[in-house]
């Protein structure tokens, strides 16, 4: 089981990148048209040709995540509860209440599950993603967002910190779950009927330090 770290960006809304981390793989896929389906492709080509049976991906915002993914097909979320189907890949989640949620089954022969990471951290509210990377990882930091994010693409000038910075919140999060997947191996030592059960649900069982102060 790997812990994949996953984010996305956007121009005004409208579907920019997506980056995953996981160990010596980092994948920045950039979408210049803007075009909601060409990154949802994208996105799950890659889980087709590279992914594991059991990986789980963390994101820091799965709720944005899900919304960026599936941006021209909203009617899907609209009651919360959705599933959504592709050549070869089969969706089912929970777009934001309790807790967004989605596991993909690919080809029929992988499972993969999509989990919002800040849902472990904090007391109920969202913590930011800065504030969690100090109290638990001592090598990496959320670095300085570019003062255009979300309005524009970065000029050629601008491109190589904007990809740092982009790849940065997915390693933190790569780094998160590692973390998170450990508390799940703790919760199933202590009740074997818990293994394998990535939810965060468990999250108050598996919490290990608060972040208050």
């Amino acid at each position: 089981m790997r812990a994949i770290g996953f984010d996305t960006e956007t121009i005004q809304g409208r579907p920019y990148t997506f980056q995953l981390s996981c160990g010596e793989t980092r994948v920045f896929y950039e979408n210049r048209s803007l075009s909601p389906k060409r990154l949802r492709t994208a996105f799950f080509n890659w889980l087709l040709r590279s992914s594991q049976d059991g990986d789980v991906l963390f994101s820091y915002n799965l709720a944005f995540e899900i919304a960026v993914l599936w941006r021209d097909e909203l009617d899907i979320l609209c009651k919360n509860r959705f599933a959504w189907r592709a050549p070869g890949v089969f969706v089912r989640g929970v777009a934001e209440n309790p807790t967004p949620f989605f596991e993909c089954w690919l080809s029929g022969k992988r499972t993969v599950r999509v989990v919002d990471a800040c849902k472990y951290f904090g007391d109920g509210e969202r913590t930011p993603l800065e504030k969690v990377a100090k109290a638990f990882l001592a090598k990496y930091r959320k670095l300085k967002h570019p003062t255009y994010l979300g309005e524009r693409m970065p000029r050629k000038s601008e491109r190589e910190y904007f990809i740092k910075y982009a790849m940065t919140d997915a390693i933190i999060t790569e780094e998160l779950g590692k973390i998170i997947l450990q508390w799940h191996e703790t919760l199933a030592e202590l009740d074997p009927w818990k293994r394998g059960e990535i939810c965060p649900s468990n999250r108050a069982v598996c919490r290990r330090r608060t972040l208050r102060g």
